[in-house]
C-alpha cells in the first residue's frame, strides 16, 4: 500500500481532494480544509490536521506502514503453507 495525497499549499488556499492507494487506484481518505490546517481522514478511521504537505504524507506512509506490517505476514506464512 502507498498512498499518494493531493497537492497543499495553505498560501494559495490549495487543500483538498481524494487520498488514492496506488497500488489498487482506490479512494482511501480526504483531505480538506479545517480552519486550523489541512485536516487528513484515512479510511474513516484515522484523523489528523497538519500545516505541510510533509506533515500528511508522513502520517499517511505511518498509516500505510501498520497497514502493509499487518498484511504482509499473512501473505507470507500463507505462501509457506501451500508450499508445505
Amino acid at each position: 500500500m502507498k498512498l499518494r495525497i493531493p497537492r497543499i499549499d495553505r498560501q494559495h488556499q490549495l487543500c483538498g481532494g481524494a487520498v488514492v492507494d496506488e497500488d489498487n487506484g482506490q479512494s482511501v481518505g480526504c483531505v480538506g480544509e479545517d480552519g486550523l490546517g489541512c485536516a487528513l481522514v484515512l479510511f474513516d478511521r484515522y484523523h489528523g490536521t497538519f500545516a505541510t504537505q510533509a506533515e500528511c504524507q508522513a502520517f499517511a506512509d505511518g498509516v500505510a506502514a501498520v497497514f502493509n506490517d499487518m498484511i504482509g505476514p499473512r501473505k507470507k506464512r500463507r505462501s509457506q503453507s501451500e508450499a508445505a
